[in-house]
C-alpha cells in the first residue's frame, strides 16, 4: 500500500516564495510598460503567483488577486499615464480565476484530507485485525503489504514478507503449491472472491491450518489481490475431538449392541477402535490379576500382529520388572512417552523381532479404585496429547463396563436358571408377589391351591389377597407380619389359605423382600402342613383328655386317703389312748400323701407341685392336728430356689417321701420338743441348687437325749424317715444344737 506524501515541511516557504513571485510579476509588468510586450500581454504574469496564492491558500488568495490588479492598475497609471477598460476588464478575470482556483484547492485539500482519514482509518483496521491480512500484486503474487496478525500467525515482518516468493506462501505438499497459490490469485481477479483452507509453512518452519478469503480490490487503477488468513488449527483441533467424540459414541453404542458377542470379539473390537480413534499404528491390551501384581497379555492389534516377528511371546508380565508397559499400573494414572528413543530408567528395551516403538500412550482401566486392565497404542503420526488419553479411557472404560455387564448377566442368567429349576422340583410352595400380584408360581403352588400357574399369575393382588381365609386375614399376627416384612425383616408363620375347591389348607411359610425385575417383591416359601395341623389337633385332644383323666386319677386317689383315713378315725375310737395315738400319726402320714394328690389335680401341671404352698399346707393341718400347741408354738417356712429366688417344683416321686418326712419330724417336734406348754419355733426349709437338694427339718426345743441314737431307736416315724432318705439316696445328719436338726441331701436323677 504506497506511502502518504507529507508536505508540512514546504509550509514555512510558502509565504516567501510568493512574495518573490510577486516582486518578479511587478518587474515583469513595469518592464512591460517602459520597454513594451516582451513574451507575452503584461496581465498574463500576474496570473502566475495569483493562481500559486489560490493553491496554497484557498479562498484567502482572494485578498492576494485585489491586490496583484490594484498593483496592475497603479503600474500602468503610473508609467504609461492610462487605464483602458480592458486592464479593468484583465483585472476582474483574475480575481474571479483566484478565486476559483482557491475554491477547487480547498476542496481539493478536504478530499485529500478525507482520503488520508480514510486511508489511517483502514491502516489501523489493517493493522489492528485478529485475522492476518496480505496484499499481493494480482500478476506477480508478490507480497505489497502485510498487518501484525500476519507477522504473529507466519513469524514474518512486513519487510519480510515483501520478500516472499509464492513458493514460500505454501508448504510444497499437494494442493499447498506453488501453482496452487496462482490458481488461487486467478480466480479471484476472474471469478470473484474465493474462500479454501491453506498450509501455511512459518518461518520456524512449523505449518499453520488456516482458512484464506482471497478477493479482488483496486488500489491506484492496479489489480490487487487481498488475502484474509485465519488460523483454524484450534478450530480444526475441536472438530476433529468432536469427531472423535462421535466417532467414540459410535463405537461404545456398537459395543453395547454386542450381547451375543464372547468376550474377544468384545476386547478385538474395542483395541481396533482404540487405535483408529488415536490415529495410531499398533494396539494392545492386557488384564490385571487381583493383586494388581501381574499382567497377562491378552489381545495385539491386527497391524501390531501383522508387523511383529517375535517367535516366543510373553503372555504374563511381572508389574516389579515389567517396563513401560508397567507405567502405568505404578504410577496409577495414563503414561505417554512421544520420544521412544530417549533412555528412560523405566524402559526396558523390546526383544528381537518386536515392532519398532517410536511413541507410546497406555492407560490404566479402573473398576473402582482397583485397575482391571491396560490398554496401549502406538507409532502415531503426531505426538500423543490428552485427547488421545481421553478418547482411550474413555473407549476402555465403556468396554470394562460392557464386559462386567455381561459378566453380571451371565451370573443372573445361570442364578435364574438355578433358582428355576430349585423352584420348579422343589415340593415346597414357592411364589412371588409384588404391587401387581403374582409374578410367579411353581408347580407345588399350583398343586396346593388347585390354581394353575396362568390363573394365579391373573388374580392381582386382590384376589390373590382373597386367597387367604377371612378369619386370618384380618387377625392381627397377619398385621403383624406384614409390618415386619415392610421394615426389612425376614418372617416366620403360619397361615391358612382356601384352594379353589373352597377346602382350607395351613401352610408353614417363610417370607422376606427381594428385587424382582428391577421392582420390590416379596418372596414367600412355604410347606403344606394341614396334615400335621390336623395331627397336632388330635394330639392336643388326646393329651387333653388324658390330663382330664389324670386330675380324675388324682382326686380319687386322695378321695380314697381320705376315707382310710376317716376309718382309722372311726377305729381309733374303740382303743385306748396308746392305741389312738398310734392311729392319729397313721392318719396324718395318710393325710401327708392325700395333699399331695390334692394339689397335683389342682395344678396346672400334673406332674409337679409346688412345694413350697404344700409344706405351708402340710405343717398348718399338723399345726391344727395338734391343738395344744398351736399358741405357743411358731412355724417358719423357707422353700426357694437357688440364690434365694423363684419356687421349687417338684414331681410326684420326690414329693412323696419329702413330704412323709417332713411330717414325721414335724410331728415329733410338736409332741416332744416343747413339753409343758413351752414356747418355740419350729423350722421347714429346702434349696436346690442345680439338681442338688437340700431339705432342713428343725427345732429349738429341749432336744433329743444324748444317748440316743435315732437309727436304733424303737420310733416306727425316725425309722420311716431313715428309710425315705435311703428311698431319696440321699444323706442325712443330725445335730443337737440349739434343739435338734436334721438335714437331708438328695439329687433329683430324672
Amino acid at each position: 500500500m504506497p506511502e502518504n506524501v507529507d508536505f508540512a515541511k514546504f509550509e514555512r516557504y510558502k509565504a516567501p516564495v510568493l512574495l518573490l513571485l510577486i516582486a518578479a510579476s511587478i518587474i515583469i509588468a513595469a518592464a512591460y510598460n517602459l520597454f513594451g510586450p516582451i513574451f507575452f500581454e503584461h496581465v498574463h504574469v500576474f496570473y502566475v503567483p495569483a493562481i500559486i496564492a489560490g493553491l496554497w491558500y484557498g479562498r484567502r488568495s482572494l485578498y492576494i488577486a485585489v491586490l496583484l490588479s490594484i498593483i496592475d492598475i497603479l503600474l500602468n497609471l503610473l508609467l504609461s499615464g492610462e487605464v483602458t477598460p480592458v486592464l479593468f476588464l484583465d483585472s476582474f478575470m483574475l480575481i474571479v480565476v483566484t478565486v476559483i482556483v482557491g475554491v477547487l484547492s480547498e476542496y481539493q485539500e478536504q478530499l485529500n484530507r478525507q482520503l488520508s482519514e480514510s486511508l489511517d482509518g483502514y491502516r489501523a483496521i489493517f493493522d489492528t485485525t485478529g485475522d492476518g491480512m496480505v496484499v499481493q500484486d494480482a500478476s506477480t503474487g508478490q507480497v505489497l503489504d502485510s498487518n501484525e496478525a500476519w507477522t504473529r500467525l507466519s513469524g514474518y515482518n512486513r519487510d519480510e514478507s515483501r520478500a516472499l516468493s509464492l513458493s514460500r506462501l505454501g508448504t510444497g505438499e499437494p494442493d499447498y503449491t506453488e501453482e496452487e497459490v496462482r490458481e488461487h490469485i486467478r480466480k479471484a481477479m476472474e471469478e470473484g472472491p474465493q474462500l479454501f483452507e491453506w498450509q501455511i509453512r512459518r518461518k520456524d518452519g512449523g505449518i499453520t491450518l488456516a482458512e484464506v478469503s482471497l478477493k479482488k480490490v483496486n488500489m491506484n487503477g492496479d489489480g490487487r489481490v487481498m488475502a484474509v488468513i485465519r488460523d483454524i488449527g484450534e478450530r480444526k483441533k475441536t472438530e476433529a475431538t468432536l469427531r472423535l467424540d462421535e466417532q467414540r459414541l459410535v463405537a461404545l453404542l456398537s459395543l453395547n449392541q454386542m450381547t451375543e458377542a464372547d468376550l474377544q470379539e468384545i476386547t478385538d473390537f474395542a483395541l481396533e477402535e482404540g487405535v483408529r480413534l488415536t490415529r495410531s499404528r499398533i494396539g494392545y491390551l492386557a488384564f490385571m490379576n487381583e493383586d494388581e501384581t501381574v499382567l497377562t497379555m491378552h489381545s495385539w492389534s491386527r497391524s501390531a500382529m501383522a508387523e511383529c516377528a517375535v517367535l516366543n511371546r510373553t503372555k504374563e508380565y511381572p508389574i516389579v520388572t515389567t517396563g513401560l508397559w508397567g507405567e502405568a499400573v505404578r504410577q496409577r494414572r495414563p503414561v505417554i512417552t512421544n520420544d521412544y528413543a530417549t533412555p528412560g530408567a523405566w524402559k526396558r528395551g523390546c526383544p528381537p523381532g518386536h515392532v519398532p516403538i517410536r511413541r507410546h500412550m497406555n492407560v490404566p482401566v479402573f473398576d473402582g479404585s482397583r485397575i482391571v486392565a491396560v490398554a496401549g497404542v502406538g507409532n502415531k503420526e503426531e505426538e500423543y496429547d490428552e485427547s488421545d488419553v481421553r478418547q482411550l479411557t474413555l473407549l476402555m472404560q465403556g468396554m470394562w463396563r460392557l464386559i462386567q455387564r455381561k459378566r453380571d448377566l451371565t451370573a443372573l442368567r445361570e442364578s435364574e436358571a438355578k433358582f428355576r429349576v430349585l423352584a420348579e422340583t422343589t415340593p415346597s410352595i414357592i411364589v412371588i408377589m409384588n404391587r401387581e400380584g403374582m409374578v410367579y408360581a411353581n408347580p407345588a403352588a399350583e398343586k396346593a391351591t388347585g390354581y394353575s400357574r396362568e390363573e394365579l399369575m391373573a388374580m392381582g393382588p386382590t384376589k390373590s389377597y382373597a386367597m387367604i381365609a377371612p378369619d386370618y386375614h384380618n387377625s392381627e399376627a397377619l398385621k403383624d407380619m406384614m409390618g415386619r416384612m415392610s421394615a426389612g425383616e425376614t418372617v416366620r408363620y403360619e397361615m391358612k389359605v382356601k384352594t379353589r375347591s373352597g377346602e382350607e389348607r395351613w401352610l408353614d411359610a417363610a417370607a422376606g423382600l427381594l428385587q424382582f425385575r428391577e421392582d420390590n417383591a416379596v418372596l414367600v416359601t412355604a410347606f403344606d402342613v394341614t396334615a400335621r395341623r390336623m395331627a397336632d389337633e388330635k394330639l392336643r385332644a388326646s393329651l387333653h383328655e388324658k390330663e382330664m383323666l389324670l386330675k380324675e386319677i388324682h382326686h380319687r386317689v386322695k378321695n380314697n386317703l381320705q376315707v382310710v383315713s376317716s376309718m382309722l378315725s372311726l377305729q381309733s375310737m374303740n382303743f385306748d389312748p396308746g392305741m389312738s395315738g398310734i392311729f392319729r400319726e397313721s392318719q396324718d402320714r395318710i393325710r401327708s400323701m392325700a395333699l399331695i394328690h390334692e394339689k397335683l389335680y389342682q395344678s396346672s401341671d400334673l406332674s409337679r407341685i409346688d412345694f413350697g404352698e404344700y409344706v405351708q399346707s402340710l405343717t398348718a393341718y399338723l399345726m391344727r392336728s395338734y391343738s395344744s400347741c398351736d399358741h405357743t408354738i411358731k412355724l417358719n417356712i423357707d422353700v426357694v430356689d437357688t440364690n434365694g429366688v423363684g419356687n421349687i417344683l417338684l414331681g410326684i416321686d420326690l414329693a412323696i417321701p419329702c413330704g412323709l418326712i417332713i411330717n414325721e419330724l414335724v410331728s415329733n417336734a410338736l409332741k416332744y420338743a416343747f413339753p409343758g406348754g413351752r414356747p418355740g419355733t419350729i423350722t421347714v426349709s429346702m434349696r436346690r441348687d442345680g439338681r442338688q437338694y437340700t431339705l432342713v427339718v428343725g427345732d429349738d426345743g429341749v432336744g433329743m437325749p444324748l444317748d440316743l441314737d435315732y437309727r436304733k431307736t424303737g420310733s416306727l416315724g425316725l425309722q420311716l424317715v431313715d428309710t425315705l432318705n435311703e428311698q431319696l439316696e440321699g444323706s442325712i445328719s443330725m445335730s443337737r444344737t440349739a434343739g435338734t436338726w436334721f438335714t437331708i441331701k438328695f439329687t433329683d436323677k430324672k
